[in-house]
């Protein structure tokens, strides 16, 4: 792997993060492994639970896309996904 791309984007109703690699691919990550991690699937639940989504593209060229999109507003309302003094840390 030599480049990783990020974007991060605030719409007006949504955030949307893409993160891009031009690495191996995860088909040849697992296939070359014999157990499987909780990463994605916890990144996919975490997604859910704040009413977005995860996406996942590895072609089979190589490279790996992530994408994560995240609700700013349900029913008109600005939706608050930290808690009462949480710390949100870069």
């Amino acid at each position: 792997m030599e480049t990783i791309f990020q974007n991060l984007k605030m719409a007006a109703h949504q955030v949307m993060l893409k993160i891009q690699d031009d690495g191996v691919g995860i088909a040849l990550v697992k296939a070359s492994r014999n157990r499987c991690g909780y990463g994605l699937t916890t990144m996919r639940e975490r997604a859910q639970r704040l009413g977005g989504r995860l996406e996942l593209e590895s072609p089979a060229n190589g490279g790996t896309m992530i994408r994560v999109r995240v609700p700013l507003q349900e029913n008109g309302k600005t939706l608050n996904h930290t808690k009462p003094n949480e710390t949100v840390k870069n």
